[in-house]
């Protein structure tokens, strides 16, 4: 049994997660994709370090490459107070070709193994304001209920991985989160985590996607910053709506790559020819990572729908079995209708012939994306 709250900005969102790690009395595990030398991060370097030094165990992971720019300086000052922060798959030679292709790209926070937060926003200040560029939209979900022990068990999974310590084995990780009855929470939700990575022989998330989307009876809403499809993920949602499913996937019209966007329009004509819907958000960049399905089931995580985290990254997610926060997330996909376009068909076709040529060109590296 499980309750959840969802937050639509990274501002929400992180004000909310920095609220629940201050109130930490045992631990907190944070794993983070990007981890900024900027305001935000400043702000949770000092969190993190003053409650180590208050005796709460911090352990903190970051992504090697994603968080190319971290100083040694900022991280030093984290390990002085007491704060346990290691890299995943660090970037160097030898080696670097076939580690650079494999990141961590999952982002989570979990406090006292009571409370856990997943996602889609990062440790930086464009994920908390769009910076100056871009307003930010994002999807994150808070947990409180059982299935904080899988998201605990993914983050132990990868302490592991980097450090070979099982930090299980200290004293305040041998507690067990007390069985919930279902009176003790406001509406019982249920949920599984889902973990994947190229350290498993089966694309876990993949899976989960490709298996809510044939399911899909009535309609599909899917919110992703990025669309780069493998073959199944594309027929899947080609013959879904061919099948009479309504298909409705929101892309920004902005995009924070570049090379990455015009990959991605070059999807749009097949998914238009089979009665995808497909809309382009034009307030600003969304980076949130949803699927709702029919209106009883919904998936919220940190990946997105392209190859590179269907079948590379390390990424992680909720599915979520509750009509009530399927229909929320619905409600939000509608929302963004207000502030995006239609792509039609006619005017499509008549979009300028260099954007054609870039989509062509970016389609054929898209298996590396």
């Amino acid at each position: 049994h499980n309750s959840t709250r969802l937050y639509y900005t990274g501002k929400e969102a992180l004000e909310a997660m920095y609220e629940s790690a201050g109130k930490a009395r045992h631990h907190i595990h944070l794993q983070s994709f990007i981890i900024e030398n900027d305001s935000v991060g400043t702000r949770w370097k000092n969190l993190l370090c003053r409650k180590a030094m208050e005796g709460v165990d911090v352990c903190v992971i970051y992504d090697d490459f994603g968080s190319w720019y971290l100083p040694k300086y900022f991280i030093k000052e984290m390990r002085t107070a007491g704060v346990h922060i290691e890299p995943f798959g660090k970037v160097g030679f030898p080696g670097l070709r076939a580690m650079i292709n494999y990141r961590n790209h999952r982002k989570l926070l979990i406090v006292d193994g009571e409370e856990g937060y997943l996602g889609g926003v990062n440790i930086a200040d464009r994920y908390y304001d769009g910076g100056s560029s871009l307003e930010w939209r994002d999807t994150q979900i808070r947990i409180r209920g059982e299935a904080v022990k899988q998201l605990e068990s993914s983050f132990l999974m990868d302490w592991y991985f980097i450090t070979h310590k099982n930090l299980r084995r200290r004293r305040h990780y041998s507690y067990q989160l007390p069985y919930l009855e279902e009176d003790t929470v406001p509406e019982t939700c249920y949920m599984q985590i889902v973990s994947s990575g190229p350290d498993s022989d089966w694309a876990d998330i993949m899976q989960l996607y490709l298996t809510t989307i044939t399911e899909a009876r009535t309609r599909i809403s899917i919110t992703t910053p990025y669309l780069i499809p493998n073959e199944s993920i594309l027929n899947a949602l080609r013959t879904a709506a061919l099948g009479g499913v309504e298909v409705r996937i929101m892309l920004p019209r902005e995009s924070d790559a570049r090379f990455v966007h015009y990959a991605s329009l070059s999807y749009v004509t097949e998914l238009l020819d089979a009665g995808v819907k497909v809309y382009m958000y034009t307030k600003g960049f969304i980076h949130s990572k949803t699927i709702s399905i029919d209106g009883t089931c919904c998936v919220i995580g940190s990946a997105n729908l392209d190859n590179r985290s269907l079948e590379h990254h390390f990424e992680v997610g909720a599915i979520i079995y509750n009509p009530s926060v399927s229909i929320e997330v619905e409600d939000q996909f509608d929302r963004y209708l207000n502030d995006s376009r239609l792509i039609v068909r006619k005017s499509w076709d008549k979009r300028p012939f260099r954007q054609k040529i870039y989509e062509q060109l970016t389609r054929l590296l898209s298996p590396l994306l």
